[in-house]
């Protein structure tokens, strides 16, 4: 009777993970304020699994000052709404066993049926937990087999958020062959056979995002108690700020992120006239890690002059770099034409008419690089200046390049919040904030993520110690240094 919770990190290349944890159908979302709050949390449903021999937390919202009865098993609790609308009630422990019915009066009466009392598992972690039971082995058989009535499931959606959920948009589900298709399928052999062993029900609460870092999962005020994240910390904040109040916020905080770390940009590197004498050579394509910048990440300036005749002055032209790792800001005669943030993505940028000039041309390319090989990674081919009506200008070959500043010398470059899930807190706060203060079972927690520790003995020696044990048979479910623990 034990509960697994489990995170893993992957920055481009996924890790291995070997935990519980479930998401659906992704929500993207900025902000919690936005979202009605119900009379009772969606996690109080039909088929719902109650965790045994412990408190009960039930709770919703309604009008503030209200007055709320709760039954449950022959027992029964009221609370009032405070200023806010929220109220909650704890109930007796159940022993396992059911079906019960729970009854919420208050300005409206929401009865909820075929309860059971048993123990209920939180699964979390990445691709692996998503690996669906339809992808397993012998999928069919499996599927067909899967009628187990004191077996429920409960999927969280994939959802990103700057600011902590309070509520979620599923449901509890009975296990049969037409609702375990799709489920975790790690989720469901371990949960099929610890019903099986222990002979009482089991809920299963599936939150996971494949490819994830530790850090999205884990809340503010946790990360905030590590001195290493207090810069990815701000940063976020700063970002989540200015992308509430501006549409432009994204855009604003990163050139003020680039004229605070990078010496390119504030000296212009851009421009047409810089002096190149000092700077070395390289030749492109080809990531910078096996062209001589052993295992470096940060950012590296580029530049390439090419020819162009008076006849194709005041043709319209696109220029062709292939893929840049990671995220690249391309000017060409001082004039910005292009940028981009996606390692894979191949770079093709249209210049308007009057960008090019006779003779003597200049395209520069800044590129951050946060992991793996870094820079121009495509193919010679996939590197050229094709102008309307005449030849293309290959582009492949020596190219001038400086490096500005290591990764380890910067602080956290802004992200887009809104659909970006490996950022610092924003699946804690819309996948797993939702579900506190449910009651679940036992807790253990798994972080597999090199900036944490990077050795097994340096674990034991960090914060997260006291959150990677199990703790007592039952618990109420709570959130202890942002994450789910017992109390």
């Amino acid at each position: 009777m034990q509960m697994a919770f489990a995170m893993d990190y992957m920055m481009k290349q996924l890790q291995g993970c070997a935990v519980i944890c479930l998401f659906s159908a992704i929500s993207l979302v900025s902000t919690a304020r936005s979202q009605e709050l119900p009379f009772l949390h969606p996690l109080f449903t039909d088929h719902m699994v109650i965790q045994r021999e412990i408190s009960v937390p039930v709770w919703g919202w309604t009008n503030p000052g209200e007055e709320i009865s709760v039954t449950l098993a022959g027992q029964s609790a009221t609370a009032t709404a405070g200023k806010d609308g929220h109220w909650q009630v704890k109930l007796a422990p159940l022993q396992a066993g059911g079906p019960h019915e729970l009854a919420v009066t208050g300005s409206r009466v929401v009865t909820i049926s075929d309860i059971l009392a048993g123990d209920v598992w939180l699964c979390s972690g990445q691709s692996n937990m998503e690996w669906p039971v339809a992808a397993s082995n012998n999928s069919e058989q499996e599927i067909a087999a899967a009628d187990h009535s004191r077996l429920r499931l409960f999927t969280v959606p994939k959802r990103v958020s700057t600011e902590a959920h309070r509520t979620i948009n599923s449901q509890w589900q009975l296990c049969t062959p037409q609702t375990i298709r799709g489920f975790s399928a790690v989720g469901y052999f371990f949960g099929r056979d610890l019903q099986r062993e222990l002979d009482v029900p089991i809920g299963l609460i599936h939150t996971s995002w494949g490819g994830t870092l530790a850090e999205a999962w884990t809340s503010d005020e946790a990360l905030s108690t590590m001195d290493d994240f207090l810069p990815a910390i701000a940063a976020f904040r700063e970002m989540s700020a200015a992308q509430r109040h501006s549409i432009n916020g994204f855009e604003s905080a990163m050139e003020k992120w680039w004229n605070a770390n990078d010496p390119g940009s504030n000296q212009s590197w851009s421009a047409a006239s810089v002096a190149t004498d000092n700077w070395k050579t390289m030749a492109l394509p080809g990531n910078w890690e096996s062209r001589g910048l052993d295992e470096f990440d940060g950012i590296v300036w580029f530049r390439k002059e090419f020819e162009v005749t008076d006849a194709d002055v005041g043709k319209a032209a696109v220029l062709h770099l292939g893929p840049i790792d990671d995220r690249d800001t391309t000017w060409v005669n001082g004039k910005q034409v292009g940028a981009m943030n996606d390692w894979a993505a191949n770079r093709n940028y249209s210049l308007p008419v009057g960008t090019l000039k006779a003779g003597r041309n200049v395209v520069a390319i800044r590129v951050l690089d946060t992991a793996g090989g870094g820079g121009l990674h495509g193919q010679s081919n996939q590197m050229s200046l094709d102008i309307t009506d005449s030849d293309s200008i290959p582009l492949a070959g020596d190219w001038k390049y400086s490096v500005s500043t290591p990764l380890n010398k910067t602080t956290p470059a802004p992200q887009q919040l809104v659909s970006n899930p490996n950022i610092v807190t924003v699946l804690y706060n819309g996948m797993l904030a939702p579900l506190a203060p449910y009651a679940i079972t036992r807790c253990t927690t798994q972080v597999s993520r090199k900036k944490f520790f990077s050795t097994p003995g340096q674990m034991r020696s960090r914060r997260w110690t006291g959150r990677s044990i199990a703790v007592s048979r039952s618990t109420e479910f709570a959130f202890r240094d942002g994450f789910p623990c017992g109390r």
